[in-house]
């Protein structure tokens, strides 16, 4: 037990012990939004201190270390098919649907890429569809790539040597 006050109104999502909303920690929904499927563990509205020093904060640690790593996937649209020519294309497509805009379509493609081990995409097309509802008008993006492994070092000569 972690707060001992009389009026605990919460509850630990894993251990069941109750809580105050000041001993309480809160995770966001939008904090792990990248990822396809939620674990168990952060699918709760409030955790124990224990509990989520214990379980939450390591599956947190490798999300942001995914993400950081998705950052530096290097992306070729499906225009730039003379930088591709010498890449294999094994792995199967993956797609991304109802995104917000394009960086967004872009960026989860490329955390899909690192959760994967690979470090790029190939042959990326985006399009985007109209959305009216009422008065209103928006955007959904919709994206596909092929990820792969690059030698960074390899196509860094390539492009040195012969730039577009």
């Amino acid at each position: 037990m972690t707060c001992a006050s009389p009026k605990a109104a919460l509850k630990c999502g894993l251990c069941e012990c109750s809580l105050c909303k000041g001993c309480a920690q809160f995770l966001d929904a939008d904090s792990v939004s990248f990822l396809k499927t939620v674990p168990a563990e952060l699918g709760h509205d409030a955790y124990c201190s224990p509990c989520f020093e214990a379980q939450v904060v390591p599956v947190l640690e490798a999300y942001n270390q995914t993400l950081e790593l998705a950052k530096d996937v290097n992306v070729f649209f499906r225009t730039q098919g003379k930088e591709t020519r010498f890449i294999r294309r094994t792995e199967k497509p993956i797609q991304v649907r109802d995104c917000l805009d394009k960086d967004e379509t872009v960026m989860r493609l490329a955390f899909m890429a690192a959760q994967a081990g690979f470090n790029a995409l190939i042959d990326v097309d985006l399009s985007s569809e109209k959305v009216r509802n009422g008065g209103w008008q928006s955007s959904k993006w919709h994206g596909s790539a092929i990820p792969a492994r690059v030698d960074e070092a390899t196509l860094a000569r390539k492009f040195i040597s012969a730039p577009n």
